[in-house]
């Protein structure tokens, strides 16, 4: 055995000089252990030490990291009238199968993790007797998710006015609105335009919003529900968006949004000069009459060309 401190590591044992038979029979090598080793862990060096410290920091200042920005959870309220289907539509989400439910008395709470964002749904009871407690769940909120009963035409007066007293309320200014159009799969029902044009949803401004038709009991529509959250989320304008650029395009187009059908007069008339404006200059005047003319000669020379070719 012998110290190299020089390099830093020990020999452990060296191989016969003179000893043929061991190096023919493949005789050991020499191993190269670090000099600290050789005394125990005691002995190990102060370097070592800070090194495997400051490893330890690093990973808990990143595991703290990833959790602040990668599991960051956004509350979610479920609301709507009594047997509208909300406690079936948290547990489809959840476990993608019927569960069979109960009317809910107070709520029900459960994280859901969709492409890595995590949903705290709500799910609140919507007797006429609890709706007044809503606004205890409202604290913190960034989506609301109101489930109306397609078939329930008569109570549909009543989710329009607890929709707008939600958006009445100082603790959701900032909540985002999605609006399921449960129970599709019955006959009679209405329809998601229907539903949009009882609402008037047309005159919300302040709140991004969407509309989708889904059944609970199958799960249809579901999923394009979520994809518009996750997309929220992830502060991805989509066209009609209530952001700044949505309000930028609004303010272009009029103060209304792209495919909006509840424009008014001016506003249409205002749409049309806009779509005559962009029309001139597509090449009805005299130069696009000459280029039109150059691009036909062209087209006829090429298939003079391969008419030729297919001659010989």
């Amino acid at each position: 055995m012998r110290h190299c401190k020089s390099r830093g590591f020990t020999i452990l044992r060296e191989p016969r000089r003179n000893d043929v038979s061991s190096e023919a029979a493949g005789g050991v090598e020499p191993r190269l252990l670090p000099v600290w080793l050789e005394g125990g862990a005691r002995a190990e060096p102060k370097w070592f030490r800070s090194r495997l410290l400051l490893r330890n920091r690093m990973g808990l200042l990143f595991a703290k990291l990833w959790s602040l920005f990668c599991t960051q959870e956004h509350k979610v309220i479920i609301v709507g009238l009594d047997n509208a289907g909300k406690t079936t539509i948290l547990y489809q989400f959840l476990m993608n199968e019927v569960v069979h439910t109960s009317p809910t008395i107070g709520s029900n709470v459960e994280e859901i993790v969709v492409k890595n964002t995590h949903f705290l749904m709500w799910d609140i009871g919507g007797q006429e007797s609890l709706r007044s407690s809503w606004n205890t769940y409202y604290s913190n909120t960034e989506f609301i998710i109101l489930v109306v009963d397609s078939i329930d035409r008569e109570r549909l007066s009543v989710t329009k006015e607890e929709l707008y007293r939600m958006l009445a309320h100082e603790d959701l200014q900032k909540a985002a609105v999605l609006i399921f159009a449960n129970k599709q799969d019955m006959k009679g029902c209405m329809t998601a335009a229907e539903i949009s044009k009882y609402l008037t949803l047309s005159s919300i401004k302040d709140h991004p919003w969407h509309i989708q038709s889904c059944c609970a009991l199958t799960g249809e529509g579901l999923c394009q529900g979520l994809e518009w959250m996750t997309s929220r989320t992830g502060g991805d304008e989509r066209k009609g968006g209530r952001g700044k650029k949505g309000r930028e395009r609004e303010k272009k187009e009029g103060g209304k949004r792209r495919g909006d059908k509840g424009r008014g007069k001016k506003e249409r008339k205002e749409g049309e000069e806009r779509e005559r404006k962009t029309k001139k200059g597509r090449g009805r005047g005299k130069k696009g009459r000459e280029k039109r003319k150059e691009r036909r000669l062209k087209e006829r020379e090429r298939k003079g060309k391969r008419k030729e070719r297919k001659g010989d």
